[in-house]
């Protein structure tokens, strides 16, 4: 092989690489955005005189007294099952005082508490 220049072919230069392409790359900037400039703040606060201190307790004391005086139901629970009571050889006054337990414990309301001893009533003691 000789080092003819004339006999040698020409190539089109190489395409630059993608690092180095990467690196001559100009960074993009966001549009509408300013570098080093800080996000917009919030006014700095301003002490309340006395007259809206004295106005905004009112409507915080008077929004507490409402929450807490509110008529609300006391939530029943099913922590522990209700008795039944079939009748025959069985003890009416220990089942008795073993729902009215059960109705403290999952915390039933005294007139409630009328409506569902009949559906714990089985057998001979329903009739």
């Amino acid at each position: 092989m000789t080092n003819n220049p004339a006999s040698m072919t020409q190539y089109p230069p190489r395409p630059q690489s993608q690092q180095n392409r990467q690196q001559t790359r100009q960074p993009t900037r966001q549009p509408n955005r300013q570098p080093n400039r800080q996000p917009d703040r919030p006014p700095p606060f301003q002490p309340l005189d006395d007259q809206q201190a004295n106005l905004l307790m009112q409507a915080v004391m008077q929004g507490a007294y409402n929450f807490l005086n509110r008529d609300v139901e006391p939530k029943e629970y099913r922590l522990v099952d209700f008795p039944e009571f079939r009748g025959g050889n069985q003890d009416p006054i220990e089942w008795l005082e073993a729902f009215e337990r059960a109705c403290e414990t999952n915390r039933i309301q005294e007139n409630r508490r009328i409506v569902l001893v009949a559906s714990y009533l089985k057998g001979t003691a329903l009739t």
